[in-house]
């Protein structure tokens, strides 16, 4: 992400179709669990997307923005759904369906050591 402009595709959104839907997936820096960016649960992203006013969306106000955030051990995360003004409730549905399917982990990304068993 650091050798990357912005951690958004400014060029295919500048450029978005009407009927467009896009999901995009961001490793935000590393921090504590906020309010901003709560535990994750095994119902996330799908649990927390909420409508987004700022980030992307004020650059792009043209497009819906739904955002979901969490963190797991320190790592952060959010999971962005951006919509073209026609695009169909089948894609915006698909995108959601699309987004319950990330997956993540904080296991053996800074040290050797795996991850603790869990229940």
């Amino acid at each position: 992400m650091k050798e990357l402009p912005t951690p958004f595709p400014s060029q295919a959104l500048d450029a978005f179709p009407a009927a467009g839907v896009l999901l995009w997936v961001i490793e935000e820096p590393k921090g504590d669990s906020a309010s901003e960016f709560p535990s994750l649960t095994r119902r996330w992203p799908a649990s927390r997307f909420q409508p987004a006013s700022s980030g992307p969306a004020l650059k792009w106000p043209s497009l819906s923005w739904l955002r979901a955030a969490g963190s797991f051990r320190g790592y952060r995360f959010s999971v962005w759904i951006a919509t073209g003004p026609d695009a169909s409730e089948r894609d915006r549905a698909l995108a959601l369906k699309s987004a319950t399917s990330v997956a993540l982990s904080g296991c053996l990304r800074d040290t050797s050591t795996h991850c603790p068993e869990g229940p």
